[in-house]
């Protein structure tokens, strides 16, 4: 008999991407402040397509700002249609009209 499939860690594959872009960012972050710029940089995570990072210095201090793209979407999609499995639903109807 074979083994169900434990779909609890597909969420977690969600939840890693979040956590590697993050970690990315603030990295990225990091040397942009060590740059000590005078003016706002702008710029983009190379393994995360649609996300960009600005990085503006003021005389109070320095403000940060991150959109993530549409990569945490698609992975999130990814495990979503993974999870649900709706070509089950096809092969069953299948196997039905057969008979």
């Amino acid at each position: 008999m074979p083994k169900a499939k434990n779909h609890a860690d597909e969420p977690k594959i969600n939840a890693t991407v979040v956590l590697a872009e993050l970690l990315a960012a603030l990295s990225w972050f990091d040397g942009a402040m060590a740059a000590t710029p005078k003016s706002p940089v702008t710029g983009a995570m190379t393994f995360f397509p649609g996300s960009s990072l600005t990085y503006s210095p003021s005389a109070s201090g320095f403000s940060l700002s991150i959109n993530f793209g549409w990569v945490c979407l698609a992975v999130g999609l990814i495990a979503f249609v993974l999870a649900a499995r709706p070509w089950r639903l096809f092969a069953h109807r299948a196997v039905s009209l057969s008979q």
